[in-house]
């Protein structure tokens, strides 16, 4: 199978998206649909808002089609912020699509702080797990497929 592209991550490793992955591109973050799984990768140097979060969510329920499924919330970039309007409408999602878990990546050890302690404050109904690469995110994320 060839590759569609590469998505370099801020931490120096890539992503490889492949044909035949369902994939849309915002302005904010690449929302695709492979396997089961459901990926948002937040893009760098942008502030997501109220309108980011529902545009993502929207992007997720078309490429989902309603199904439950795991997500991978990817969240590498430093300087990509999530204001706390986004994260209300983001932690709320579940009726819009149904999660089986949820699982972020996240490369600096603020933003591990600060996923953690959304966990533990908004107790997701599902399990949730932050984790500090994509790949053992990916195994833990097909697990409940």
């Amino acid at each position: 199978m060839q590759y569609f592209f590469r998505l370099r991550l801020g931490n120096g490793k890539e992503l490889v998206y492949f044909e035949g992955m369902n994939i849309v591109r915002l302005s904010s973050a690449l929302v695709t649909y492979h396997e089961g799984v459901l990926i948002f990768e937040f893009q760098n140097n942008v502030e997501i808002g109220e309108k980011e979060a529902r545009e993502q969510l929207a992007a997720g329920l078309k490429l989902a089609q309603g199904k439950p499924c795991p997500v991978i919330i990817v969240d590498n970039h430093p300087l990509t912020t999530v204001t706390p309007e986004a994260r209300n409408i983001l932690s709320k999602a579940s009726p819009e699509i149904p999660r089986l878990c949820e699982a972020f990546v996240v490369s600096t050890l603020a933003k591990k702080v600060m996923v953690n302690f959304y966990i533990k404050v908004q107790k997701p109904a599902n399990p949730a797990k932050v984790f500090t690469g994509f790949s053992q995110a990916w195994r833990w994320a097909k697990s409940f497929t």
